[in-house]
């Protein structure tokens, strides 16, 4: 169960540093 959710963190992580990053590729175009 702990192990679940901490992979679920991680994945949100992920798309907050991915749309992030998103932003700024955008940003420079």
């Amino acid at each position: 169960m702990l192990k679940q959710l901490l992979v679920i963190v991680e994945y949100d992580e992920k798309i907050i540093v991915a749309r992030h990053y998103w932003s700024i590729f955008r940003y420079r175009l």
